[in-house]
């Protein structure tokens, strides 16, 4: 949850992406990001899939996990019926071997590179009114 200061930061810096039905986005998890009340008569629905690599353990213990299920410190991600892996372990291992040590590391955050992308981004909304017309 964003404290006052930070939620009118958010407010004063955020990029607005109207969606319209079936339409979704995708982004870092470390993106902040998040939604303005829902003033409409309807009820919003949404799905989330959140993708991590088998290795992940837990680390929330002390954090708000909101309505999602906490896993003990220490503990895979995986362990959780609530976050099911998506490849076995043993698959994961025909495809090592598969691959014959062919490995592809995943990018490191390049914060520099991620604040040139953000500053284009502002300058783009700037010049562009994304809001949906009906």
């Amino acid at each position: 949850m964003l404290d006052e200061e930070q939620q009118a930061a958010l407010s004063s810096h955020g990029v607005p992406a109207e969606l319209r039905q079936g339409e979704a986005t995708f982004h870092h998890p470390l993106v902040v990001h998040g939604s303005l009340a829902n003033t409409s008569a309807r009820q919003r629905r949404a799905t989330v899939l959140n993708v991590m690599h088998g290795d992940v353990v837990s680390k929330c213990q002390g954090h708000d996990m909101g309505n999602f299920p906490r896993v003990p410190d220490g503990k895979p991600m995986g362990s959780h019926k609530c976050y099911p892996p998506l490849v076995t372990a043993a698959e994961a291992a025909l495809m090592r071997e598969a691959a014959q040590g062919v490995y592809n590391e995943p990018p490191l955050l390049d914060a520099a590179a991620s604040a040139r992308e953000l500053a284009a981004m502002r300058a783009r909304q700037e010049r562009t009114d994304y809001r949906h017309v009906a």
